[in-house]
């Protein structure tokens, strides 16, 4: 059985950057001492993590889906409908203006996909 020790050690690009850049420059704990400028905190660890690993849970979450399709039976058309949009909104929330830059740099990709998008009911 594959074990999340193993699976970072076979994939250690799934574990989060250590960025200063990427914490604020101070944080409040919860006993309201400030920490150190630069540091992330364990819950910023935690959730950089797990945020990381997200291919991983599709994936189990699919695996799942075939293997056992009764542990969805729960998950009607309403709340598919709703989930995907979260799903779509914390996506796009995660979007940078650099993300943009890249697109106007090199739009073959993102013009390809528009063909698709259009075309693809017809086929």
């Amino acid at each position: 059985m594959l074990t999340f020790d193993l699976f970072l050690s076979l994939f250690p690009s799934f574990l989060p950057a250590s960025s200063p850049n990427h914490s604020p420059a101070v944080s409040t704990a919860a006993s309201g001492d400030l920490s150190v400028p630069g540091q992330r905190s364990t819950l910023e660890n935690i959730t950089e993590t797990l945020t990381t690993l997200f291919p991983v849970w599709v994936c189990a979450g699919a695996a799942l889906g075939i293997a056992k399709p009764a542990a969805f039976a729960w998950f009607k058309t309403d709340l598919f409908t709703y989930s995907l949009g979260f799903l779509m909104l914390s996506m796009g929330l995660t979007l940078t203006v650099d993300d943009f830059r890249q697109c106007l740099k090199n739009p073959v990709p993102v013009r390809e996909e528009e063909f698709w998008f259009f075309f693809f009911p017809f086929f």
